[in-house]
């Protein structure tokens, strides 16, 4: 079973050093393999960046507005059903394990957003996590550009596309929406966002064990 030394051990080859901020994201290989799992790897990087670094991290919200795409009901009905949702208390499922790991450390900061959730822990979580606009939430002045003004790394697990990358260099303009909770009550929203493309090479990719990490200077973007 791995434990934090074990990560610091494997996530030395990445040229993480004190002070560093990185934006982490993606999936496990060994998270079955890991006492306690993300946590566990969470603060082993916690550990290498030290008091002086940051860690960030950011999730898509659920897209599914009650009969969204169903052609068969009546515009009136959708109305209807789109007001009663906006009235209840659905509270949103968490359920990417690396957010629960945020969530779970006492020094956490986080902003929600209808499209995005950001969470951040470290000397610059205040600052990156102050706001985030209603349109063009991952580009305009809000908590991912913020932590790229700060010359933040993004660290990808696995072997998946990085939808953080691939959103960050989107150019062309979209209607997006989600849901978002205000004191209890789900509300959805919609918002301009921008397409993602294809994604770009990353900087370095690492094979650690049966880990596969790559890393994205995202100040070059």
């Amino acid at each position: 079973m791995f434990d934090k030394k074990d990560w610091q051990s494997l996530l030395r080859e990445c040229d993480i050093h004190k002070g560093d901020n990185i934006i982490i994201g993606g999936s496990l290989f060994n998270e079955v393999n890991t006492i306690d799992g993300w946590p566990t790897c969470v603060e082993a990087l916690l550990g290498m960046v030290g008091a002086e670094g940051t860690l960030m991290s950011v999730f898509r919200n659920p897209r599914s507005e009650p009969l969204h795409q169903d052609p068969h009901i009546s515009n009136n009905l959708r109305t209807k059903i789109v007001k009663q949702w906006n009235q209840s208390s659905y509270a949103m499922n968490v359920s990417h394990p690396l957010e629960i790991a945020f969530m779970l450390h006492d020094e956490m900061r986080s902003i929600h957003h209808a499209g995005y959730r950001f969470y951040a822990i470290g000397k610059y979580a205040p600052f990156i996590v102050r706001k985030v606009l209603h349109h063009f939430p991952l580009h305009d002045d809000g908590p991912l550009q913020a932590a790229i003004k700060l010359k933040a790394k993004y660290l990808h697990f696995g072997d998946d596309e990085s939808w953080v990358v691939s959103s960050l260099i989107g150019q062309t303009v979209i209607v997006n929406s989600g849901i978002i909770n205000i004191e209890g009550i789900a509300k959805w929203d919609t918002f301009l966002d921008k397409e993602p493309v294809n994604e770009i090479s990353p900087t370095y990719t690492w094979n650690i064990g049966e880990e596969k990490i790559k890393l994205y200077e995202l100040n070059k973007y």
